[in-house]
């Protein structure tokens, strides 16, 4: 769970369980947007976000000017607390 994502440092450390043990993995976390400035992509056919419990992080993410090469987004709520929330910001963006 990464409540900070957008602005955390590139390669903070992440911890994941595995088998009932804790690893820790370096990880590089990046926005959508990001990839989308770096890679030159012109459309987004499926915006999938399963990353449990920082979807509005993610979703924040995406630049305005960017919203519009989304066709579709699916994702996972972590918690029911968030999912007007994520409605709310989905539907401002015009899905």
């Amino acid at each position: 769970f990464m409540p900070n994502f957008i602005g955390v440092p590139l390669g903070r450390m992440l911890i994941r369980r595995v088998l009932n043990k804790v690893e820790k993995v370096k990880a590089e976390l990046t926005t959508v947007s990001h990839m989308i400035e770096r890679t030159g992509v012109k459309r987004i056919d499926l915006l999938k976000v399963d990353v449990e419990g920082a979807e509005m992080a993610v979703l924040r993410g995406v630049k305005d000017e960017h919203w519009g090469m989304v066709q579709q987004v699916v994702l996972e709520a972590e918690d029911f607390a968030t999912v007007e929330e994520l409605r709310t910001l989905l539907e401002s963006k015009g899905f």
